[in-house]
């Protein structure tokens, strides 16, 4: 009498014809599947931004100096043809500058080729190189001598009028460069620092493939990482793996099984129906699996998508990564509950059929 057609059709019904009592259920069940999702989520963002916040600080970034002034800019320059440099630029030291604005007051001047600035700075537009033709201003520099972009000067020592072409805000990578003024230039003769900034793949080889570049040993050049691998404490492979949410599936999935048990609960009196009409254990614990697979089934697409909308709202966006890390943990805490939930159709049945019966 009790087949699985028959079940599948009794447990569907069972579900469609419980009304309020039903959505409640798949309500609450979305809750916690919603929560195990965004628990994950969250965490993985917070990785996310850690790695991000020391990558805009220079994460990827080298830079290689020499102390007589021997550095090739040419040969820095050309780093920017290869594929895996975002940037590359260098620098050279040359006389102090003094402003009318700020008498007795000198500012490092130094002359940058490449694409230093793209290193330093993402947001300032190019520039075109030519010695004293056009400056540039560290904000700090900028504030002190009171000018701006698109200001015309003449600083003194320099013949002629100066147009300061922007004011740049590098602090975020180089404090120092802060007060300093820059003259764009061409690529070409020594300069003393040379700053590289590779994608994350290639960092790992990156000192020894700059000393090979510029066909320097470690006695002769420096080459050191503008943030030191020691500040980045947090491990993010490790962070993933050792991460306390990972087993929040346990008691979700323990939550998302007692709230398929309180449904159950109230439900005592047709588990008494049933059992006077001939149904067996096992078969209350086939029609519970099926009730309980469509209620997982709905209430897993509606709390994934509730968690997605609220990730999207709180992070900006989610990544595929973050994503698929939310799923496993929501789905392994529906699988538990898959796994425990039908058990109560069993043994809240066991009571006498006539005591069952009472409880309306």
């Amino acid at each position: 009498m009790w087949n699985v057609r028959t079940l599948i059709g009794e447990g569907v019904r069972n579900i469609i014809s419980s009304g309020m009592r039903g959505l409640v259920v798949i309500a609450a069940f979305a809750g916690v599947v919603a929560g195990l999702f965004l628990a994950e989520v969250s965490f993985v963002d917070g990785i996310i931004r850690d790695q991000q916040a020391f990558t805009e600080r220079g994460l990827n970034v080298f830079v290689v100096g020499v102390e007589d002034g021997t550095l090739q800019l040419d040969r820095c320059a050309e780093l920017n043809r290869l594929d895996h440099v975002i940037a590359a630029g260098g620098l050279r030291r040359v006389e102090q500058t003094i402003f009318s604005t700020a008498p007795g007051v000198r500012f490092q001047t130094v002359e940058v080729s490449g694409r230093l600035l793209d290193v330093w700075v993402r947001d300032i537009s190019p520039v075109s190189s030519g010695p004293n033709s056009r400056f540039l201003l560290g904000q700090a520099a900028a504030d002190e001598l009171g000018l701006a972009a698109d200001v015309v000067v003449e600083p003194r020592g320099i013949d002629g009028v100066v147009e300061i072409a922007a004011v740049a805000d590098v602090s975020a990578r180089y404090e120092a460069a802060s007060r300093w003024v820059m003259v764009p230039s061409v690529a070409a003769g020594g300069g003393d620092e040379c700053w590289v900034e590779f994608i994350a793949q290639a960092k790992p080889t990156a000192k020894g493939e700059l000393l090979s570049w510029f066909d320097k040993d470690e006695l002769s050049i420096g080459i050191r990482s503008l943030v030191p691998t020691g500040e980045f404490t947090r491990d993010p492979l490790r962070s993933l793996v050792e991460r306390n949410t990972r087993s929040l599936w346990f008691p979700g999935g323990a939550l998302l099984a007692l709230i398929l048990w309180i449904g159950v609960w109230f439900r005592r009196s047709e588990l008494g129906l049933y059992r006077s009409l001939g149904m067996s254990t096992l078969d209350l614990y086939r029609l519970g699996w099926i009730e309980t697979a469509v209620v997982a089934a709905a209430g897993s697409i509606v709390g994934v998508l509730w968690g997605a909308a609220v990730g999207v709202r709180l992070f900006d966006s989610l990544r595929l990564d973050q994503t698929v890390i939310g799923l496993l943990t929501a789905s392994s805490g529906v699988a538990f509950a898959l796994i425990a939930g039908p058990f109560a159709y069993a043994l809240l049945s066991r009571p006498h059929i006539a005591t069952l019966l009472k409880e309306r």
